[in-house]
């Protein structure tokens, strides 16, 4: 006798548990612990967040399309990521 289902699954979704609430926000705090550490410790971050926020605001001004601004959040994220892996490679070496 073939069954479709497992014996002993429900075939409800479960509810999240807390373990993994817990762990998404320790992943989270973690995240925001390595973005703070390279905003501090790295002058050359400091230095792109400035200027993304001051293209930002002139693009803000320009009235630039949202197509074009997207192209450049995706530009300044590729620039913030490339940062950071700067930065855990000198801090590996180092």
């Amino acid at each position: 006798m073939m069954r479709d289902s497992i014996p002993g699954r429900d075939d409800r979704p479960s509810a999240p548990s807390p373990r993994t609430s817990k762990s998404v926000l320790r992943s989270f705090r973690f995240a925001w612990e390595g973005l703070s550490f390279v905003f501090n410790t790295q002058r050359h971050m400091r230095v792109h967040v400035l200027t993304m926020t001051l293209i930002l605001i002139a693009a803000l001004g320009l009235k630039v399309t949202t197509y074009e601004l997207l192209h450049l959040l995706s530009a300044f994220a590729l620039v913030l990521i490339t940062e950071m892996m700067n930065t855990a490679i000198e801090q590996t070496i180092d």
